[in-house]
């Protein structure tokens, strides 16, 4: 499994999105069709997510002897070949449809990765990108890694995750036109910090209400998801002006470095986020003996919150 994973996670994943998440730049130079590849990609992600979200855990989740909703091993390992196999035909898919319009030229300098990395991390613009993108990684995963305890064992209710993930790509299609608006009137920094505010505030609120009703939490889920999507949507457009405000500044173009250091940073946040997850069950005491305690479940919810709230 480790093996599998590394090969996957560590070396497919990582060639496939660094030239990926750089090709906007390739596909078109016009600003506005950019955000809209952004949009696009992120409305894609969350089509994916649905998937994982909605239809998993109608199929991997089942109902033990004591009423409560546990997870099967077998069925999540079929379910996991499913999405390995759509993987494969999707990329496919990308690689065939997809033109690159813009020719941009290659650079007959000799490549130095130290030179490259000065002029990197010479850029505030890329430094503040990449700071922001880790944090909110770190924060995000790590608490979706907790939602299903959160759903599972404080809520007993796992079909409310189901809806949750549907809700989030729903949202996303609702908002994808008027984030691009926003961000062409007021800017994309601004509408990111304008939805991380929102999303902030509406779970630091189910923090202190300590909320057990499930169609009231999922209200305020609903909130954090539109603030979400504000950032979500801007974020993967934002990198590509980074590479072109590079290439004023220093008069380089190094769109695959620039968005190699940048994917390689938010790796580093998603593996965080996965070994903060399971310390965070440590230290709550968390095990299949107690994972049904209040006294546990209490803590799961109050984790998710607070931690989330400070990011």
């Amino acid at each position: 499994m480790y093996v599998t994973y590394i090969l996957f996670g560590s070396i497919s994943y990582t060639a496939i999105n660094i030239p990926y998440g750089s090709m906007a730049s390739a596909v078109s130079e016009n600003l506005d069709h950019r955000t809209e590849l952004s949009t696009w990609r992120t409305i894609g992600s969350q089509l994916g997510q649905f998937v994982i979200a909605v239809v998993g855990p109608m199929f991997v989740y089942y109902t033990n002897k004591s009423g409560n909703e546990v997870l099967s091993w077998s069925a999540m390992s079929k379910f996991a070949l499913f999405c390995s196999i759509m993987v494969i035909i999707t990329y496919l898919l990308c690689f065939r449809l997809t033109t690159e319009r813009v020719k941009i030229p290659v650079s007959k300098e000799k490549f130095s990765f130290i030179q490259t990395f000065k002029v990197m991390f010479s850029s505030r613009a890329l430094i503040g990108l990449i700071l922001a993108s880790l944090f909110y990684l770190l924060s995000v995963m790590t608490v979706n890694g907790m939602n299903s305890y959160l759903y599972q064992n404080y809520l007993n209710n796992v079909k409310a995750m189901s809806f949750i993930g549907s809700s989030q790509m729903v949202i996303t299609l609702l908002m994808a036109a008027v984030v691009a608006k926003l961000s062409a009137k007021y800017g994309k920094k601004e509408v990111a910090i304008f939805g991380l505010l929102i999303a902030g505030i509406s779970y630091a609120i189910v923090y202190f209400l300590r909320l057990k009703n499930v169609e009231v939490f999922i209200d305020f889920v609903i909130v954090y998801q539109i603030g979400m999507a504000f950032q979500g949507i801007t974020s993967l457009a934002i990198i590509i002006d980074v590479i072109d405000d590079l290439e004023v500044l220093k008069d380089r173009r190094d769109d695959g470095a620039i968005y190699g250091a940048f994917s390689f940073l938010r790796k580093l946040g998603q593996a965080a986020a996965s070994g903060l997850t399971g310390f965070l069950l440590e230290i709550i005491n968390y095990s299949p003996a107690t994972k049904f305690d209040p006294a546990v479940t209490i803590l799961i919810a109050a984790l998710i919150y607070i931690y989330l709230y400070i990011h």
